[in-house]
């Protein structure tokens, strides 16, 4: 069992490192409690990896995309910041250079029947995964997804689910671990794929939407309406220092003291500015990355309001949406691994079809530091229990996609189940 933190009466202050989706979570659930809050943002703007690009009216999402009625967590924050879903109405289609644009109901259907077996056998898997996840106990799902995957005869599932996992800024299926396919899964890719393509069967659309005003407008608008929340952008923490009795914070603004940190940035973030114990070392740098950037750019030829899965390993999705009337679409392009400013055309060029014509370059969001995640050869030592041990521990606690999926539902809820076991409830509540 863990002590609430408010039952130790001194500690009330508690500084947040990291102004994403993890961040703001944590801030509102902790300031619910009645917690002093200050909230530390290098950049000048609030969200992390969810943005949003401004064109003429639009605002286009160019980091987490859409959600559906199951992001139950999201749809919570949404209603904290006083904004709507929008519904949307996108088709999706699959683009290779065999059979070109179609959609993704055909895709299922040309699929062999030879499928099924691997399919069935999967789902039994995942009921075994969900025993598993509860447990947190990785086991069997360390292996990299591919062998896994071969070890049971199940090798087609590689090709099934490229499209379902690797253009969402995920490693290659022959090196991410079984757990985060097995997590992803469980959460929502499949049953959405597998409904996508019936609503396209029985000619409907699958119901999906987007944020008004986009998913940035969340942690914003969240933030404005919680004055007891300082909030401090444009504001570098350079170093954090821990003792028996404070947590010191310098930054480019000063020097601050507080009874708590709460840490909401990336590991190598944290590696770079904490005073890790052995322990908290060994952990964070065992995380691996996988880079990830979207480029926004018009392009004719392209069809309207799509989103197109594409062939091409560098770029595999891209999302056409209707800006005005008679102009061609704003296309957002999603990017795998590094690469130059320079070398972007020839990046587009190459997984676009051959008839589309693209613009000049708007927008460019990069990330080296997207989907953190354990690498098999440290999932096998189930880093999971080592951060059990370390949390709240050291006036220390930690947020973000590291520590369970990086997903923003997931992040979310992991947010809020973390204040809820260590800080205790809301008072009244």
């Amino acid at each position: 069992m863990h002590s609430p933190t408010k039952s130790f009466g001194d500690r009330s202050s508690i500084a947040i490192v990291g102004g994403g989706c993890a961040g703001v979570a944590a801030a509102v659930h902790l300031s619910d409690r009645e917690f002093d809050i200050t909230l530390f943002e290098q950049n000048d703007r609030i969200g992390g990896k969810c943005q949003s690009f401004v064109l003429g009216e639009h605002r286009l999402n160019v980091g987490a995309t859409l959600l559906t009625r199951a992001a139950t967590k999201t749809r919570e924050m949404m209603k904290r910041a006083g904004l709507d879903m929008v519904k949307i109405e996108k088709d999706t289609l699959i683009y290779t250079r065999s059979k070109g644009l179609v959609p993704v109901s055909e895709h299922i259907a040309s699929r062999p029947l030879a499928d099924a077996w691997p399919l069935l056998s999967y789902r039994r898997a995942l009921g075994e995964f969900r025993h598993a996840l509860r447990r947190r106990d990785v086991g069997e799902f360390a292996e990299p997804f591919h062998d896994w995957c071969a070890s049971r005869g199940l090798a087609r599932l590689e090709e099934f689910f490229y499209f379902v996992i690797y253009p969402f800024g995920y490693p290659p299926l022959a090196t991410m671990p079984t757990w985060y396919v097995m997590r992803y899964i469980n959460e929502h890719a499949v049953s959405l794929f597998f409904l996508k393509g019936i609503y396209d069967l029985v000619g409907r659309r699958i119901p999906t939407y987007n944020v008004d005003g986009g998913y940035e407008a969340i942690w914003r608008s969240i933030l404005s309406k919680e004055p007891a929340i300082r909030t401090r952008l444009g504001v570098t923490v350079t170093r954090i220092e821990r003792s028996s009795d404070a947590v010191r914070i310098e930054t480019t603004d000063g020097g601050f003291r507080f009874d708590e940190v709460a840490l909401a940035v990336s590991p190598d973030r944290i590696l770079q500015v904490l005073d890790t114990t052995a322990a908290e070392k060994a952990l964070l740098s065992a995380i691996a990355y996988s880079p990830y950037a979207s480029i926004v750019c018009r392009g004719s030829g392209a069809p309207a309001d799509q989103a197109i899965f594409l062939e091409d390993r560098r770029v595999p999705l891209v999302i056409s949406d209707t800006i005005a009337d008679g102009e061609d679409p704003a296309l957002t392009f999603y990017v795998q691994g590094d690469f130059t400013r320079g070398e972007i055309p020839a990046l587009l060029h190459a997984a676009k079809p051959p008839d589309w014509q693209l613009g000049e370059v708007l927008h460019v969001s990069s990330w080296t530091n997207y989907f953190p995640h354990f690498p098999s050869e440290a999932l096998r030592s189930n880093p999971f229990q080592a951060l059990e041990r370390l949390q709240h521990k050291n006036r220390t606690t930690y947020f973000g996609g590291w520590c369970d999926f990086e997903t923003v539902e997931a992040t979310l809820d992991h947010a809020q189940a973390t204040v809820e076991r260590y800080f205790g409830p809301v008072e009244g509540a």
